[in-house]
This record gives structure tokens, sequence and C-alpha cells, in this order.
């Protein structure tokens, strides 16, 4: 089984409001943060957090997914994005590491892999 990095029961969002989140809750949050940027495959995240073989069929993820969204509203919950046929992904913050601009413009949109879903 994935060892995963557990939040503590209670978090707070980047507008300090505090959240009480499932334990698989926390671990997929952190894991989505810790990659920011990167679109993450089901695979890899039901084996991270779940501990499931590659190739299992399962909508728990995107219950979770719905739940996590629901929980942390719509400013910080619109960071967890839907990439079609790839995942999911955390888009960062411009105080962030990683990925800033998948909420904004392109860094420089000429380039063809300037944009995460190229």
């Amino acid at each position: 089984m994935a060892t995963a990095i557990r939040y503590p029961p209670t978090i707070s969002t980047s507008d300090a409001i505090a959240l009480r989140l499932t334990h698989k809750e926390r671990d997929l949050l952190a894991f989505l943060r810790q990659n920011a940027g990167k679109c993450l495959s089901r695979d890899l995240l039901l084996k991270h957090v779940w501990g499931y073989r590659k190739g299992v069929r399962s909508r728990t993820l995107d219950v979770h997914v719905q739940r996590l969204r629901k929980k942390l509203g719509p400013v910080e919950g619109s960071r967890i994005l839907t990439v079609f046929r790839g995942g999911y992904l955390w888009a960062s913050g411009p105080d962030e590491p990683g990925l800033g601009s998948v909420r904004g413009e392109d860094p420089d949109p000429d380039t063809p892999h300037s944009h995460p879903f190229r």
C-alpha cells in the first residue's frame, strides 16, 4: 500500500477558512498540491491515495474530487482542474511554486509547450 502524507484534521485555505477533511480528502489534496501544475493520471492518484493497483475502475476518485471542490469553496475548489482523458491537476496560484499561469494567460502563447494541456 502507498504511504501518504497526512494533513492535520483541520486545514486552512488561502483565505484562512478552517476546513474539516477526511483522511482520504487530505491525502488527495496533499498529493495534488505537492504536484501543482502537473496532470496526475487517475491510475496514479488511485494508487498513491487509495493503494489501488493499475487498471482498477472506480468512481471514488471523482466523488472525492467533487467533495473536495465543494468543501474548498468556489475559489480554492476551482483550482482542482479536470484534464480530459488525462486526470486531475492542482492549479497553483501566483504565490505558490508550480504553474501559476494555469488560471491566467500563457506566459508565451506562441510557444507550443507553454500551456500544461498541450
